[in-house]
């Protein structure tokens, strides 16, 4: 189907469209020690720096992005995660984090 304005789909046409965020190696989430919960590398150093206290202007300029870019990492994440604000994510992040680092030492002992 498409709208009436020179046959391009509707915003509910192409939403339906999109792939499901997968976390397979070779799609940017990479299985690393450091992937907690199936996160970019991107993801990740923005959670990071939220973490340490940084201004989205520090990660911005630290990061390289934009504004913009920051504010759709970020939207994408939550959306992956399942939750509505940045701080659930961040605490998701975290609590994955400290659980996998455990695993490890566990590992190692």
């Amino acid at each position: 189907m498409a709208d009436l304005k020179g046959g391009r789909p509707t915003k509910d046409e192409r939403r339906h469209d999109r792939p499901e965020r997968e976390t397979q190696v070779g799609d940017g989430r990479q299985d690393d020690r450091l992937r907690a919960v199936g996160l970019t590398e991107m993801e990740e150093r923005i959670f990071e720096g939220l973490i340490h206290g940084k201004t989205r202007r520090q990660i911005c300029r630290e990061q390289g992005i934009g504004h913009t870019a920051y504010d759709n990492y970020l939207a994408l994440a939550r959306r992956y995660l399942g939750v509505r604000t940045t701080v659930e994510a961040v605490a998701i992040y975290v609590r994955e984090k400290i659980r996998r680092e455990e695993e490890e030492e566990e590992e190692e002992d």
